[in-house]
């Protein structure tokens, strides 16, 4: 139960119909019932404390039942950033697995977001370097924007920082190469990043490192 009230959140959240705020109240109030033998459908919870309405969880709902953008179809959710949530989603013409991330219905009328959204899904096509997260395409499907990215296993920096504490002499200068050297390939694009920050570079199981993000 407690999957389907996330995957039912998560798509909420990611059509902009819920913010995570709201989302994050649905969740806790779920739990609180559950501890009461009390459950309640986590979508009827959102439709009583005003967040929806009947209509709009039956056009969720619906969508939630196809998961499918484009060629794209949705496996699960991965992370969510500014203008969108990043989900691992499976390529069905090339069958294989990609990041996919798809610009929020939220901010995708406010030009500043989408454009910022468009530039990273340009840029990171045309940028090809192994520091760098490849752009794979990018496009409009089933009202949707999306931005299809190689997708990295391993974790970020942030959370390898969280998990493990204090980085080593030796690995923090190997990280800073590696990114040094991305950023290299990218000014020669003369082009900045503007956010190199831990969550935007992630650390595969060999060690290598990926610059993302390139909301340039």
């Amino acid at each position: 139960m407690a999957d389907d009230r996330d995957r039912f959140l998560d798509a909420a959240v990611a059509a902009g119909r819920l913010t995570a705020a709201q989302a994050a109240d649905c969740r806790r109030l779920a739990a609180a019932l559950d501890e009461l033998e009390m459950p309640l459908d986590v979508a009827e919870i959102a439709v009583r404390k005003g967040f929806l309405t009947h209509a709009a969880v039956d056009v969720l709902r619906r969508e939630l039942a196809r998961r499918r953008v484009g060629r794209y179809t949705i496996v699960d959710r991965l992370g969510e950033g500014g203008t969108g949530i990043v989900w691992r989603a499976h390529d069905t013409k090339l069958d294989r697995d990609v990041a996919l991330k798809i610009l929020s219905r939220k901010v995708e009328g406010l030009d500043p977001f989408r454009e910022r959204f468009l530039r990273e899904a340009r840029v990171a096509v045309t940028l090809n370097h192994v520091n760098i997260v490849r752009g794979l395409d990018y496009g409009e499907a089933d009202g949707y924007r999306y931005f299809a990215m190689e997708l990295v296993p391993g974790e970020s920096l942030a959370q390898r920082i969280e998990w493990e504490g204090r980085l080593s002499e030796r690995e923090a200068v190997r990280i800073a190469r590696d990114v040094v050297t991305a950023l290299e390939h990218v000014a020669s694009y003369r082009l900045v990043h503007r956010d190199i920050k831990p969550e935007n570079l992630l650390i595969t199981p060999t060690g290598q490192v990926k610059l993302c993000d390139l909301g340039l």
